[in-house]
């Protein structure tokens, strides 16, 4: 009985005041339809009098039944609403504790930090709080797929061999973060910034890249594919540090320059960034250091 009881509340939303009046729609009812039985069957001496009362039951009951919808309709938005803000309420404190709980674990660069942290992230995403402060956390070798990560700061964290795959990072700030070897996979990265980022050995793979900003940051064999014209869509400055510290080969040029070094420069050069598979149509960054390096090498 309290089972049934519990799915009409939850199904029709009935709280204590349309119960109330369904209560008393029942009993004037229930009177009325006595009084119909009686006077049908003659058991009234003045039917003229009885017969205007009952007319005017019948009106009392339509009214009671009109009114009683109407109040029952605002009741039921009254607790809804009520219900609305205790369930934001309780969102709000939610997500208050998981970042409380990610500031405890800033700076220690442990597996467990690195556990801790990712947990809450998930969960943080699950409850749809996408703009997090993640700055000096530790979390290299992580898997985001289909996170949305707007307006994140991820300032000085690790994120050393991280795949974001089909994320959502507008707006992010990646200002001094090791992101070397990570991946990023059909993600959105319009207005991110990358400013003093070691990106050494990144692939971006079928990116919006629209209007990312990259001064500062080491760019030494990062791999873009998909937009071969989107380093004409960065700002002036960006623009500026690659072509002053970088030289864009495609993927054949850039096989080429790794055949040329030979051990001799691997250990100053991290040349193990270089394995792997990489596309002919894409645009490979080489500092120009190494780059003067693998020319020499080529007269020799």
């Amino acid at each position: 009985m309290k089972s049934l009881r519990e799915r009409i509340t939850r199904l029709f939303g009935i709280h204590k005041t349309t119960y109330f009046f369904v209560f008393i729609f029942i009993l004037m009812l229930f009177i009325l339809t006595s009084i119909d039985l009686t006077w049908v069957n003659g058991g009234f001496g003045n039917q003229e009098f009885i017969e205007n009362l009952i007319v005017e039951l019948h009106g009392v009951l339509g009214d009671l039944l009109i009114f009683g919808i109407v109040l029952s309709i605002y009741d039921n938005y009254k607790n809804q609403k009520r219900d609305i803000e205790k369930q934001s309420e309780e969102r709000r404190l939610k997500i208050e504790r998981l970042e409380e709980e990610i500031d405890d674990y800033r700076e220690w660069e442990e597996k467990e930090a690195m556990y801790r942290i990712r947990g809450n992230i998930r969960r943080l995403q699950k409850l749809n709080h996408h703009e997090n402060d993640l700055k000096s956390c530790y979390l290299p070798y992580t898997e985001f797929s289909k996170f949305t990560f707007k307006n994140t700061w991820f300032y000085q964290s690790n994120l050393g061999r991280t795949i974001f795959d089909n994320c959502i990072l507008d707006g992010s700030d990646f200002y001094g973060t090791n992101l070397r070897e990570s991946y990023f996979t059909a993600c959105s990265l319009i207005k991110t910034s990358f400013i003093g980022a070691d990106l050494q050995g990144a692939k971006f793979l079928m990116c919006d890249l629209g209007e990312t900003y990259l001064v500062g940051a080491n760019l030494n064999s990062t791999t873009v594919s998909g937009d071969s014209k989107w380093i004409e869509k960065l700002d002036d400055q960006s623009q500026r540090h690659i072509h002053l510290n970088y030289i864009t080969l495609n993927g054949k040029e850039y096989k080429s320059i790794k055949n040329l070094l030979n051990k001799k420069y691997a250990k100053d050069f991290d040349l193990n960034i270089f394995n792997g598979y990489v596309s002919e149509n894409a645009i490979i960054f080489i500092s120009s250091e190494l780059y003067n390096i693998s020319i020499k090498k080529s007269t020799d």
